[in-house]
């Protein structure tokens, strides 16, 4: 219990700063090229 405690915190630091770099990718990814971000966010998706 202690673990998941210590744990889920990081575990949502990380993912809040994803959401945050992908955010910023895809809007400079949709000034040049619309079609790239679906690639993009497939790969993100699999990973």
């Amino acid at each position: 219990m202690a673990s998941e405690q210590f744990r889920l915190p990081e575990e949502c630091k990380v993912r809040d700063l994803a959401f945050q770099i992908l955010a910023l990718e895809l809007i400079e990814q949709l000034k040049n090229d619309p079609s790239r971000i679906q690639r993009e966010v497939q790969t993100i998706i699999r990973n």
